[in-house]
């Protein structure tokens, strides 16, 4: 192996498929990328499941992928971190779930669950919401209230069947009630959050059928479960005094939802009259609102690649564009933003527009043009390129304007691949999660609705008949990458290393 310029090359929501109805991509992938697996050393990548930290079965997204990419290890993920507590019984000992119950029983008020009825693990996990009203009774909280929120990445039936098991479970301890149900369309501007928040504080007419009734006749209606509109089954609104814990385990899910009743000068619209001072928790970091205890704090993880690369000497470029920053910048170092010695980023600013299906090609020749300048002046050794056109694109549930991303994405793959091969470096090709290979089903909330392996392509034109590549999962890139550098490989990096002499 040789210290030669590597350039790793992640692109978003670009998984692998065999499927035609719906493949932004092609069943080949895209043409050039095409073009490279046919003329260089390629294999798989597993993005899903315990091999990225997450429940068996269960698909990965661009945070999980992320992670694992520049960890070169398992990072056990929000969902599997709670099952762990749960199972090891140090849930119900937790500090902030504890102390915020403690609070809310002292002053005789209620304690009020928000996040999704799901059993994915994504969003959340039914299981964790049975153990939350376990636990509320347990501290001597007068009463707990679930506000449920659904959405059409599951079948109506399945949102069914978990609502029903809340309710056995509500009713074997005679504790606990259905509050209010809303779609997840509720949660995406702060126009849709108004009517949600009216109704959890301010209340309106409670729905004459049951939640199960309601629920079976909007399936029969056909109607679009993340439409539903907030509805109330009980009168027992949120009140000063109460406290919430928001149980999902996607940090931004309900975000906006939390700066309405915890950020100290909310702008996002009026709260005149409708003020609510309650004591806030969620399962998952937010923002950095105070006001907000974490129960279970993201722990960070160091000795990542480009940490590893910087502290050996060699200099390391990180690129992309305005909207995969968290993604390039944090989550590849473990969740770090810590710019290394002997790094510097480039970051394009995205167009600002309303959805990207509007502008598909994104910023990627402005991005294009940058990284190939500084390939072309000798800059660095690492060059860590993030291109997230199909994830974006392929959310707005747009084929053709994702196919069209997946072609910007693609001549953006060639023309630095090329500048790289120019420099006698290597360019490596992966992506975080497959999407945009898999439209046939719109998405929710940038979550891929898919379990899709990704591609790994090594492009060295030194090695390319020299080497050969077991197949892995995304914690296998980074040591990987060490290993083709001749770099030292921290003891923490588990993963595996793909390359082998043939």
């Amino acid at each position: 192996m040789q210290n030669r310029l590597t350039a790793l090359i992640i692109l978003d929501g670009y998984g692998v498929s065999s499927e035609r109805k719906g493949n932004a991509l092609g069943v080949d992938g895209t043409s050039y990328i095409s073009y490279l697996k046919q003329n260089y050393t390629h294999t798989t990548l597993t993005t899903s499941g315990v091999a990225v930290g997450l429940q068996a079965g269960q698909a990965g997204d661009c945070i999980v992928g992320h992670l694992n990419i520049g960890a070169g290890r398992i990072v056990p993920q929000q969902c599997a971190i709670v099952d762990k507590h749960i199972s090891g019984g140090a849930f119900y000992t937790n500090a902030v779930l504890v102390s915020q119950l403690e609070k809310v029983r002292k002053n005789n008020k209620k304690v009020h669950l928000i996040g999704m009825i799901s059993d994915k693990g994504h969003f959340a996990k039914i299981t964790h919401i049975q153990e939350l009203i376990k636990l509320a009774k347990q501290q001597g909280v007068s009463d707990v209230v679930i506000h449920g929120i659904v959405d059409d990445s599951a079948t109506p039936s399945t949102t069914i069947r978990l609502v029903k098991r809340l309710q056995a479970v509500t009713s074997q301890l005679q504790y606990g009630t259905v509050g209010t149900i809303c779609g997840s369309s509720s949660l995406a501007s702060y126009d849709t959050l108004l009517p949600l928040y009216d109704t959890l504080v301010v209340g309106k007419d409670i729905c004459p059928q049951s939640v199960e009734e309601f629920l079976t006749t909007a399936e029969s209606n056909k109607t679009k479960f993340s439409t539903l509109p907030p509805t109330a089954f009980s009168d027992k609104k949120i009140n000063s005094g109460d406290g919430i814990v928001f149980y999902d385990t996607v940090a931004n899910l309900t975000q906006k939802l939390q700066d309405v009743f915890a950020k100290d000068k909310f702008t996002g619209f009026s709260l005149k009259g409708k003020k609510r001072k309650v004591s806030c928790s969620t399962f998952s970091q937010t923002s950095q609102n105070e006001a907000v205890s974490v129960a279970f704090p993201f722990e960070p993880v160091y000795n990542t690649l480009c940490q590893a690369v910087s502290e050996q000497g060699l200099r390391v470029a990180r690129v992309c564009q305005s909207t995969n920053y968290n993604k390039i910048m944090s989550l590849v170092s473990g969740g770090v933003d810590t710019k290394f010695d002997n790094e510097i980023r480039l970051v394009v600013e995205a167009p600002n527009c309303t959805t990207y299906d509007l502008e598909p090609a994104m910023s990627t020749d402005e991005l294009v043009w940058r990284v190939t300048s500084e390939i072309d002046r000798d800059k660095f050794d690492l060059l860590v390129v993030g291109l997230d056109n199909c994830q974006l694109v392929a959310d707005t549930g747009n084929l053709e304007a994702t196919k069209c991303a997946a072609q910007a994405v693609d001549d953006a793959v060639r023309q630095i691949v090329e500048a790289v091969l120019r420099k006698g470096g290597r360019a490596i090709i992966t992506a975080d999660h497959g999407i945009a290979e898999n439209l046939n089903k719109q998405p929710v909330y940038g979550l891929p609705t898919n379990t899709n392996n990704v591609p790994f392509v090594l492009v060295d034109q030194q090695l390319r008949d020299k080497l050969d590549l077991h197949q892995g999962s995304l914690c296998d890139v980074a040591t990987t990458v060490l290993q083709l550098m001749d770099l030292q490989i921290p003891a923490e990096m588990t993963g595996k290393m793909l390359v082998y002499y043939k």
